[in-house]
């Protein structure tokens, strides 16, 4: 037997037809992304293979980003931008712009008991199987017991919900969050935050799995079934304030920098990952797909499919998968 296939939801034949003269092609979904030109039928084996990897400039999930404050601009600016395309508005509390201590030039962004909100709305994680939060932290202050908040998801004094959060306490970075039904809170933590250094954090949702990373690692891990946290549509995203009761607010301080919410998207998944070495981009990226005959380029474009949108990449000759 050869070729046996089972298509489902389509009647291929429904009248006399002609009888397949090659091998089954790939589905109708197949995307063709290139063609070489090299003439290899000679007889002889060949190596053929394909690769699909970004390129280096833009993000090849900026449309999946909701929200990215990359807190950059001229020194004691207070003017805080949304770079996603969703473009909202940041309403500042003394947050100020430093040119003096940053990740990344030119800038990054200081709080003092400061903090800003934004129209960002606890709804837009709810529900999603993958997201990805991130930034770069800077400690600058000793006291460990009480909470430095760096996000917050519930934005009323006094009111007791469901939520999600990080945070710096006694001196370990956290995230917790408050799954619908359940009145504990889901925490994660990771080894010691360092004062005075630059610090890489990612919070993941990876289908039912949350992953907590520090610089690259992976610190922590767990399992929430649920994957659903409490969305109030009056609650709002605050940066560096946690207003748990009405006269005992708590407030970061410190440094932050590229702040960014992907939602639809796991960006780190494995035990570690190569820290950002740059900015994050506010530009879509692409992705390149290449082939390669016995490891010489015949072929290559540039796609804006995500790499983990393909089910597959295979190189074709004559017609013919090689792969």
């Amino acid at each position: 037997m050869q070729d046996v296939r089972i298509t489902k939801g389509v009647a291929r034949y429904t009248s006399n037809f002609s009888v397949p003269t090659k091998t089954f092609s790939p589905p109708d979904n197949y995307t063709m992304l290139g063609q070489g030109t090299t003439n290899i039928a000679d007889n002889e084996w060949h190596q053929v293979y394909a690769t699909l990897e970004p390129n280096t400039e833009g993000d090849i999930y900026y449309n999946d980003v909701s929200f990215l404050a990359s807190l950059s601009g001229t020194d004691g600016s207070t003017s805080l931008i949304d770079s996603s395309q969703n473009n909202y508005t940041i309403s500042n509390s003394g947050v100020q712009i430093k040119t003096n201590n940053y990740q990344f030039a030119p800038s990054s962004g200081f709080w003092n008991n400061n903090y800003f909100t934004t129209c960002y709305l606890a709804g837009e994680l709810d529900n999603l199987t993958n997201y990805t939060i991130e930034g770069w932290l800077y400690r600058t202050t000793v006291s460990d017991n009480t909470n430095r908040i760096i996000f917050n998801q519930n934005g009323q004094c006094n009111v007791v919900e469901e939520e999600w959060n990080a945070k710096v306490y006694n001196c370990q970075f956290s995230w917790g969050w408050k799954p619908v039904g359940q009145a504990g809170t889901c925490t994660l933590t990771t080894n010691s935050v360092c004062l005075s250094t630059w610090h890489h954090f990612a919070l993941v949702k990876d289908n039912a799995c949350h992953r907590l990373y520090m610089d690259g690692n992976l610190c922590s891990s767990g399992t929430d079934s649920t994957c659903c946290m409490y969305h109030p549509q009056n609650r709002w995203l605050a940066v560096g304030y946690y207003p748990h009761a009405a006269s005992n607010h708590s407030n970061w301080n410190g440094y932050l920098q590229d702040l960014r919410i992907t939602k639809c998207v796991s960006r780190y998944t494995g035990d570690t990952y190569n820290v950002p070495t740059r900015r994050f981009s506010d530009t879509q990226g692409t992705s390149q797909v290449r082939l390669l005959v016995d490891g010489y380029e015949e072929s290559s474009v540039s796609t804006t499919i995500k790499p983990k949108s393909f089910s597959y990449v295979r190189p074709r000759l004559g017609g013919y998968d090689q792969t």
